[in-house]
């Protein structure tokens, strides 16, 4: 039995049809905001495809007026180093944070940052979490790939975590 058919070959070309414009526009609008925000990131590399990355990392720099590092952090300020998580839209999971990567030869971050963005890309609110308290609360959940140990996982609690947020989008 073959798994890909004809039929399903021109039901994938018709979508991608569909959406070729505005992925177009939607690359070239990326590239444009990518060159916007790199004189804002210390020469920091902004990586990938990731706008909702870019700006938490550079949001939360300009908010707490430190500096973007290439580390297991993202930011260093007032002696701190953060680690930035950011997400958009308010669709289930918008809680859970990516992969918070950990390399064991290194300093782990004293902080944790979760921004959460509005579809419209706007900031809701802004979480700062110390990473000894998340620790000893086991709030960070151990990822794994295999046997092997990537990271953590981290969840935020929207009503119980109300004394970390350190900023909210203006009423």
């Amino acid at each position: 039995m073959e798994i890909i058919t004809e039929a399903g070959k021109k039901e994938l070309d018709v979508i991608q049809d569909a959406v070729k414009n505005h992925l177009n526009d939607l690359a070239t609008l990326n590239s444009k905001i990518k060159k916007t925000l790199e004189p804002f990131s210390d020469n920091k590399n902004l990586k990938g495809d990731e706008v909702i990355g870019w700006l938490g990392e550079i949001y939360g720099k300009a908010l707490l007026l430190g500096k973007l590092v290439d580390d297991q952090h993202d930011i260093e300020a007032n002696g701190k180093r953060i680690s930035v998580k950011a997400r958009k839209g308010n669709n289930k999971g918008w809680q859970i944070s990516g992969i918070i990567y950990r390399n064991k030869e290194k300093e782990p971050p004293t902080d944790l940052m979760f921004i959460h963005f509005n579809d419209d890309y706007t900031i809701d609110r802004i979480w700062l979490y110390d990473w000894n308290d998340m620790i000893n609360e086991k709030r960070l959940k151990a990822k794994k790939v295999g046997d092997d140990e990537r990271g953590f996982i981290f969840k935020v609690r929207n009503i119980k975590d109300r004394e970390n947020v350190i900023y909210s989008k203006p009423i």
